[in-house]
């Protein structure tokens, strides 16, 4: 039941018993009419006439289907409905839709267009199923990501016996992705799972976290002389200050975006429906999705492992970072370990506690002090991280 504010209270001081009855009964109707369910509406067998449904969590579509195939109008062939998710810049969802019925025997299906290989275009076809063996079972699973609004399709079919109405009840969850503390400052980076301690079959995506762009995806890198793996490989430029997500995902996993047949061996593949969106297909449980970031620090190669693990059946593994402004951007309002574009006290009060923790992160300098590391943290260190801050952030 919905509760009323104290505005509402107070002007309703004075009145009948009656008035005040008809309030409240206003009151709760308004807080059901929002529960209410998209009910689906014939016809809809076929992704062209999906219906339209626009989703926050907790809310759900309702139908009757005894079928899986055909398009006659009836209740004998599959629904399709196009879920539409509201905008969540610089926040990756979760979303789950779970089917639910007094019969059990629905299946649900996110569906994806297919492109290479004589793929019809435009075409949707079948890309999730729901399985009675996950925990809960029946549910599909997707991720959005992004300044727009995403869409996705699920069609939800029957058997003879499903006679009675289903629910597909949608719950949205907020990913914190893994933040990385990555030791390079500007120039080419290299994103990979080759060599990273396990041999799961990966697609990589990266994406700009403030616009929510697409900047690289891979899911068999090609290797020199010819072949490929079926490990992943991005490789791009970061920019100072901006933030960066990775999404680590084992195969099947679709972003809206095809493959560059330049850097990915893939030639043919899936397409989900908008931007900003992530499927995977498969019911794998557990993977390790681990990645390697490569690239320099101080003019050092460096290379370090990031553990990341697939968080259940269809699930993406997130990972983000930013680079700071200059090598002291360190931290962001209180030691908060992201670099925010500014140096301030939070930078140094950081940079000391390094030093003194002997994090590999503070050792900055060689003898002289020269560029690099040497496995040592003496004074050479603390003068060039004083330089660096000394010198300002560019602009």
């Amino acid at each position: 039941m919905e509760k009323l504010c104290p505005v509402h209270v107070v002007g309703l001081r004075g009145v009948g018993a009656d008035a005040l009855a008809f309030a409240l009964s206003l009151a709760i109707w308004a807080g059901a009419a929002r529960a209410q369910p998209v009910a689906e509406a014939e016809p809809n067998d076929a992704a062209a006439a999906a219906n339209l449904a626009v989703m926050a969590s907790g809310g759900s579509v309702t139908g009757t289907t005894t079928g899986s195939t055909g398009v006659n109008g009836n209740s004998n062939s599959p629904d399709w409905f196009r879920l539409r998710i509201s905008a969540t810049p610089t926040l990756v969802q979760q979303h789950r839709v779970t089917l639910s019925s007094s019969r059990s025997g629905h299946t649900g299906v996110l569906g994806v267009t297919r492109f290479g290989e004589g793929a019809v275009e435009g075409q949707v076809s079948a890309f999730q199923f729901t399985s009675v063996n996950t925990t809960p079972a029946r549910f599909n699973q997707f991720y959005t990501f992004g300044v727009s609004t995403a869409d996705v399709l699920l069609r939800v079919t029957g058997t003879a016996q499903t006679v009675d109405p289903y629910s597909a009840t949608l719950a949205s969850t907020t990913v914190t992705p893994t933040v990385l503390l990555p030791q390079i400052v500007s120039g080419t980076v290299t994103m990979t799972t080759e060599n990273a301690g396990h041999t799961t079959d990966t697609e990589l995506f990266l994406f700009d976290m403030s616009t929510g762009q697409l900047l690289a995806q891979n899911d068999n890198a090609l290797v020199a002389g010819g072949g490929s793996t079926s490990l992943s490989r991005v490789v791009f430029t970061v920019r100072a200050g901006t933030g960066y997500l990775v999404a680590s995902g084992p195969f099947d996993t679709s972003s809206n975006v095809a493959a560059d047949p330049l850097i990915d061996a893939v030639t043919s593949g899936t397409l989900a429906s908008s931007p900003g969106v992530l499927i995977s297909s498969s019911t794998m449980a557990t993977a390790d999705l681990s990645l390697l970031v490569q690239g320099t620090w101080q003019g050092t190669a460096r290379s370090e492992r990031v553990a990341l693990a697939r968080p259940g059946p269809y699930g993406v593994a997130f990972a983000s970072f930013t680079l700071g402004c200059n090598p002291a951007d360190l931290a962001g309002p209180g030691q908060t370990t992201t670099p925010d574009g500014q140096l301030t006290a939070d930078d140094i009060i950081l940079y000391i506690a390094r030093f003194l923790a002997r994090n590999p992160r503070a050792d900055l300098a060689r003898p002289g002090p020269d560029l690099g590391s040497d496995g040592e943290f003496t004074a050479d260190d603390l003068i060039v991280f004083i330089r660096d801050f000394a010198a300002g952030c560019p602009g």
